[in-house]
């Protein structure tokens, strides 16, 4: 019976799908105000001096804007929750199996001739997920602002601010006057049997200048990109039930973890038949 058991969970493993419900959206400038357009899988939106997309499909999200015509642009992810389904075995996730990698670009100028002018633009990414229990967050903002006195650079800033909570790393790879490269990372964790993880994301650009003339870029449409490691044969499909191909299988170790496991008690339940005295 015992072998029977481990042999079931060892097939569950190798056919299992998660499924997900999800909603992705972006958020942009409006005349009336802030305008939301959302979506099961896609959604984009642009207008003078942004642009901004959410895909699923791809796990891309895009965002970009610029001061004085746009002072913000959002992208995101919200409720992706997808379930472990194998019966007694928990899914292991190893650290950094779960992330995101996000690259930018800002420019600033001319300045005002005369006077005093300033920009400023921030690129931000929230990364989360929630067990119902414990919620896991990494939250990385770089902050960039210039000031400008008769055409001059005066007292220039650069700011980098994580923020994480139970277990989440952020990685500033670059953070320059011009370019980002920011990665926010999820801690190990465990999917026992029957237990919801609830994923969320947002990528913003925030702008803005002062002067005549003056400009603001900050450009994420360059852009960035969730990754998800599951073991191997555990895949997650889309609401309209479509493979979602940027999920890839854990590397080794962490992929044959539950076939360890299987493969144990196996070994152990021919070592007990074989000492069984007849």
């Amino acid at each position: 019976m015992n072998r029977i058991f481990f042999l079931v969970a060892l097939f569950a493993l190798s056919l299992s799908n998660l499924a997900t419900a999800a909603t992705v959206f972006v958020q942009y400038p409006d005349p009336g105000g802030p305008g939301i357009t959302s979506d099961p899988t896609f959604a984009t939106r642009t207008g003078p001096g942004f642009f901004t997309e959410a895909d699923l499909g791809s796990a891309y999200f895009k965002a970009k804007s610029e001061s004085p015509d746009a002072s913000f642009a959002y992208a995101g992810l919200q409720n992706l929750t997808f379930t472990n389904p194998l019966g007694s075995a928990p899914i292991l996730l190893p650290a950094g199996a779960l992330g995101v990698n996000i690259t930018g670009q800002y420019s600033f100028g001319p300045p005002a001739p005369s006077g005093e002018s300033t920009a400023g633009a921030s690129i931000i990414g929230v990364l989360s997920v929630n067990d119902g229990s414990v919620a896991r967050v990494a939250r990385g903002d770089h902050t960039l602002g210039t000031h400008w006195v008769n055409g001059a650079v005066f007292n220039p800033t650069n700011t980098t601010t994580p923020t994480t909570l139970n277990g989440g790393t952020v990685l500033f790879n670059t953070a320059t006057l011009t370019n980002l490269d920011m990665t926010l990372l999820m801690p190990a964790m465990t999917i026992d049997p029957g237990e919801t993880l609830e994923l969320t994301f947002l990528l913003q650009t925030i702008t803005g200048a002062n002067g005549s003339g003056v400009k603001s870029l900050a450009d994420a449409s360059n852009s960035a990109r969730i990754f998800l490691n599951l073991p191997a044969g555990v895949s997650l499909i889309d609401n309209a039930g479509t493979t979602l191909s940027w999920v890839k299988p854990v590397p080794l170790p962490g992929a044959f973890s539950l076939f360890g496991m299987a493969l144990a008690g196996l070994v152990m339940c021919r070592r007990r038949a074989v000492a069984k005295p007849r």
